[in-house]
């Protein structure tokens, strides 16, 4: 594979080299213009003061993962560097060395500056990083909708567990008399229910 990439100052000079490109007849998927965010942040990156933790951990910069860590290493600083001062990087990727000479010329047309044309044999496909970088993109995305709305429905249930009244006990009430009520005795299951207030009938039994 072979990649001609540059630097602008302008990003709409730099959108238009994208699509000279684009009319020249390079794949769409092998071009590429990357920029930082409009917070300042790098593209694909979480945070500038996270940047420095994610290369601890394993997690490269773009142009890490573009050029190795072998003798392009360099390119991957040079250009990280310019998209950290605010410029605007434009790549195309070819398969034939031709082809990326054409690229490199109808770039160098449009006064486009630290212009090289890179041989990255071995290296991962320019499409393969975009599609990578894009997916995690959705994946981080999704799943800060999903915590949000977790969050929410926690707190809504929170409100609700703390508004919900405690339930009270139900006390059966029977009616004793005319605009009288009184409350029912608990028993238990397996002892006969009677009624203490009924007057005993002769010889001392209760009527049933």
């Amino acid at each position: 594979m072979h990649t001609a990439i540059c630097t602008f100052e302008d990003r709409a000079l730099a959108q238009q080299a994208v699509d000279r490109l684009l009319e020249a007849g390079f794949d769409r998927r092998e071009v590429h213009l990357e920029q930082r965010h409009a917070d300042g942040t790098p593209m694909g990156e979480v945070g500038a003061g996270e940047r420095r933790d994610q290369d601890v951990k394993g997690k490269f910069s773009f142009f890490e993962r573009l050029f190795g860590g072998g003798k392009h290493a360099p390119h991957a600083q040079t250009y990280a560097s310019a998209v950290d001062r605010g410029l605007f990087v434009v790549l195309v990727e070819a398969a034939s060395e031709p082809d990326a000479e054409r690229a490199q010329n109808v770039l160098h047309g449009m006064e486009a500056r630290d212009l090289n044309l890179v041989h990255r044999a071995g290296e991962r496909p320019l499409r393969e990083l975009i599609a990578e970088r894009e997916a995690s993109a959705v994946e981080r995305s999704f799943g800060t909708a999903r915590g949000d709305m977790s969050a929410s429905h926690n707190a809504e249930s929170g409100e609700a567990r703390f508004f919900q009244p405690e339930p009270q006990q139900e006390r059966a009430m029977a009616s004793q008399g005319w605009g009288e009520q009184r409350r029912l005795e608990v028993v238990e299951d397996d002892k006969p229910i009677a009624s203490p207030e009924l007057p005993l009938g002769e010889g001392g039994d209760k009527p049933r």
